[in-house]
């Protein structure tokens, strides 16, 4: 038999265990509505049955853009349920602004305001980036940007042409 303290050790350790698990059958809209993604993606590897919604989420979530755009695109062209198409669109949206397809993102954007009425995105939201081109990565090099500081707007010359160049190292994100 046990002693007291040991007994009392298992216990804990396995509340806490079960408390950091989510429980088979966690609602999944219930963990993608609340952002836990780190629950959300433990309940996709976990359980049998998974909407596709759920593991493009997490692909996206977890910077895997290819394979989640891949899913995304595919879930899209199955013409999904009224709840999985705004949550389809709403991760190719961030697919594109973190990954600086900006033409992606106008075309996303456009389609997501026609298929889903009352989508809930302010008409202002994304005029910043309509016309923009889609941002390509060259050969590095050596580069300064002057700047005030807090100022995410520097001009800036890109092939030969005076541009407002937005900056944003996401700094804030690492307080």
């Amino acid at each position: 038999m046990m002693d007291k303290p040991m007994s009392r050790f298992i216990r804990l350790v396995t509340l806490v265990l079960f408390a950091l698990i989510p429980v088979a059958g966690e609602d999944l809209k219930a963990l993608y509505d609340a952002h836990r993604w780190s629950n959300l993606a433990t309940a996709v590897q976990t359980e049998k049955k998974v909407p596709p919604i759920y593991r493009a989420v997490v692909a996206t979530v977890f910077n895997n853009n290819n394979r989640a755009e891949r899913m995304l695109r595919s879930i899209l062209r199955s013409s999904p349920s009224p709840d999985v198409l705004p949550m389809a669109y709403e991760a190719l949206v961030h697919i594109y602004m973190r990954t600086g397809r900006y033409q992606s993102l106008n075309e996303t954007v456009k389609a997501a305001r026609a298929a889903v009425p009352g989508l809930g995105w302010p008409e202002t939201a994304f005029v910043a980036f309509e016309g923009l081109p889609d941002q390509v990565t060259g050969d590095p090099r050596h580069a300064r940007l002057d700047h005030e500081p807090d100022e995410i707007f520097i001009p800036a010359t890109i092939n030969n042409r005076s541009v407002r160049y937005f900056f944003d190292t996401g700094g804030w994100l690492n307080r």
